[in-house]
């Protein structure tokens, strides 16, 4: 699977719409290019700011006279795209093939003249980028400057950077839209939200926001070992609460999906946590619980709650029967799971090839022909 090259995308979709790369903005769409004093509200902006502090890059063109601003995107999640390039021209363009579980990439990029202003636009607020942002603004004419300033550019993007914020619901609508997570639990109908990024300090102030917003209800940073830093709230009704602000302050990429999980109940579970992962990326496809695999994980949480408080109750009485049913459940559980997941890898290669998908020769007689047939 994983060797496995998609058929050449030549669009993006966004809010159910396809659009041709490479794509600008239709002339009659204002940007600051235009209207540098008035085109982009303020939560406009507090938003943009957000979504390019998460997912957003700065770096030298090849040939150094200025810097490129780009912002990558799957190219079924393109709703910020169209909002970076109504907002400061550039385009929209083919950013790399898709591969295996990898869904093709589309990027909105912008250089000279307008990548300067789109610069100076967005490091007006606070923010974790907004230094590279300044940089790119006032790149200079001198090649010796522009040796010195990449250098700089780079230190600025080493993940112990610790830069001032300006959060508030807007902002916090971009960085979610870009690097946050809806979970729907597999066991209950309730919801939880992710915020993941390398940078600890943009996490900590956005934790700051939060505690003031919804006292209690967000953790505190955690670190992964491969350097990943987390805050989730756990919390059904302040996840809830959250996306509430965020699509009031203009979350878009994750609308729909937020829209899913405020209408989650216990007779809707199951559908709604199919239908909020679906969007997402397919890197951890096979590893959530399909229906089948809910309900049978249901149950053993039943059995093993029900097994605990008895043995609470009456520790003395013996229950051997019940700990080997238990056990049984839980090892024909993880069976089913395995063939879940290679029906469903057998289902992505027959799909992928059957859009156009290619295998390199010396690597097609890897692939079982049972998963090929």
């Amino acid at each position: 699977m994983r060797k496995l090259h998609w058929a050449p995308v030549n669009y993006f979709i966004a809010e159910g719409q396809r659009y041709q790369v490479p794509w600008r903005a239709p002339s009659t769409v204002g940007s600051i290019l235009k209207d540098p004093d008035s085109a982009l509200s303020d939560e406009e902006l507090q938003y943009l700011v957000g979504f390019f502090d998460g997912d957003g890059s700065v770096f030298p063109a090849p040939d150094g006279s200025c810097c490129v601003l780009s912002v990558g995107q799957s190219y079924t999640r393109g709703e910020a795209l169209l909002r970076f390039s109504s907002a400061f021209g550039g385009a929209v363009y083919k950013a790399g093939r898709g591969k295996g579980l990898w869904k093709p990439m589309v990027q909105w990029t912008v250089r000279g003249a307008a990548g300067k202003l789109a610069a100076r636009t967005l490091s007006q607020l606070p923010s974790m980028k907004q230094a590279q942002l300044q940089l790119a603004a006032n790149w200079p004419s001198c090649r010796k400057e522009r040796g010195e300033l990449a250098v700089s550019l780079k230190l600025l993007k080493q993940p112990d950077h610790k830069p001032e914020l300006y959060c508030s619901w807007a902002f916090m609508a971009g960085f979610f839209d870009a690097e946050g997570y809806i979970r729907i639990r597999p066991l209950y109908a309730g919801v939880n939200l992710q915020l993941v990024q390398k940078n600890r300090s943009i996490l900590d102030c956005i934790h700051v926001f939060l505690q003031v917003q919804q006292p209690g209800q967000w953790s505190t940073v955690v670190v992964y070992d491969n350097g990943i830093h987390r805050i989730s709230c756990n919390s059904t009704r302040g996840s809830q609460q959250a996306l509430e602000h965020m699509l009031q302050a203009g979350l878009s990429v994750k609308r729909r999906e937020a829209e899913l999980a405020l209408m989650i109940s216990p007779s809707n579970h199951v559908r709604i946590r199919e239908d909020v992962s679906r969007p997402s990326g397919n890197q951890s496809k096979h590893r959530r619980l399909d229906e089948s695999g809910m309900l049978r994980a249901m149950e053993i949480h039943r059995i093993g709650d029900r097994l605990r408080k008895a043995r609470a109750s009456n520790p003395k009485v013996c229950r051997l029967q019940e700990d080997l049913h238990l056990q049984q459940l839980k090892m024909e559980h993880k069976k089913n799971c395995r063939l879940s997941v290679i029906g469903l890898l057998r289902n992505d290669i027959r799909q992928l090839l059957a859009q156009g998908a290619s295998v390199n020769q010396t690597d097609s007689e890897k692939v079982p022909s049972c998963i090929l047939a």
